[in-house]
């Protein structure tokens, strides 16, 4: 079971003398529900971790599954709390504190570098969070002392959800090798299009591929030529990584060296480069107290 903690963000929460900001916000998104992106999502970060310090946001507002993925509790009075933050933007005296408590009712903390912010846990909250409120709680994370920002995003392209995918430097697209995601996709990309969405920021993983081509509804290399977008790299379908969600830890700890935890890294090395492991222990910095 992992290792969580009180928020303890007392040195991390921005301090108007410094200069640190987030180096990336990296949102995990599909139009299709069931491709894997939560999972994707929750590694990605955990990986990260091993040499960041990291803050996972679930914004799959209504129905997240990151906070079951890392085996914690959303907080009651979570929505109060997210929408409290946009009125502490403007960084004096008299706020910072006022918003370092408000930061601590929503973090969840579950090692000294990953923190996670989870859905909230009812669902009229949920549906009470609106546009801004996402737009004012990543511009205040954006200020905190992380490296990097994951968004675990609904598969949606609602107002929220766009919000998510506007405040990001950058997107990865989870697609898997049937007709209907490619359909859903274009769709995706024509609406995308209409909004005037900076497409040239958004990457494709293609997840749970078999080992069999005969098992494919559509070929990798066509998927990639009709999507059209950046390809990073495919997942192999992989019974471990149901395993290691169920028992609530992440695959890149637990089995760093196996295909799918190499292809995890090749999407964090996408944006951060230099992701190797480092040589000392992992559990001592993972589960460090």
């Amino acid at each position: 079971m992992l290792n969580m903690r009180r928020c303890g963000l007392e040195n991390d929460v921005h301090n108007p003398s410094t200069e640190h900001r987030v180096k990336k916000i990296i949102a995990v998104y599909s139009s299709k529900g069931g491709v894997g992106k939560s999972t994707i999502a929750k590694e990605l970060a955990a990986l990260y971790s091993t040499k960041y310090k990291v803050l996972i946001i679930d914004m799959d507002i209504e129905f997240g599954d990151i906070a079951t993925l890392f085996n914690v509790e959303s907080r009651a009075g979570m929505m109060n709390s997210i929408r409290r933050l946009g009125d502490y933007q403007d960084y004096n005296a008299e706020s910072v504190v006022d918003r370092e408590s408000i930061i601590c009712d929503i973090v969840v903390k579950i090692n000294e570098e990953l923190d996670i912010i989870p859905a909230p846990g009812n669902l009229l909250d949920a549906r009470e969070i609106g546009e801004t409120d996402i737009e004012n709680m990543i511009d205040v994370m954006r200020d905190c002392a992380y490296d990097v920002i994951i968004v675990d995003t609904a598969n949606t392209a609602d107002d929220r959800t766009m919000a998510v995918l506007r405040r990001a430097d950058k997107v990865v697209l989870v697609e898997s090798l049937d007709t209907s995601t490619y359909v859903e996709t274009m769709a995706l990309f024509e609406f995308l299009r209409d909004m005037q969405f900076d497409i040239s920021k958004m990457s494709m993983v293609i997840n749970t591929v078999p080992s069999k081509a005969k098992e494919l509804d559509i070929h990798i290399e066509e998927l990639i030529d009709l999507i059209g977008i950046r390809f990073i790299t495919t997942l192999p379908q992989n019974y471990r990584v149901r395993l290691q969600n169920n028992l609530a830890m992440p695959l890149v700890w637990m089995h760093r060296d196996s295909e799918f935890a190499r292809g995890i890294r090749r999407i964090a090395e996408e944006f951060m480069p230099n992701m190797s492991y480092e040589k000392k222990d992992m559990f001592s910095k993972i589960f460090k107290k």
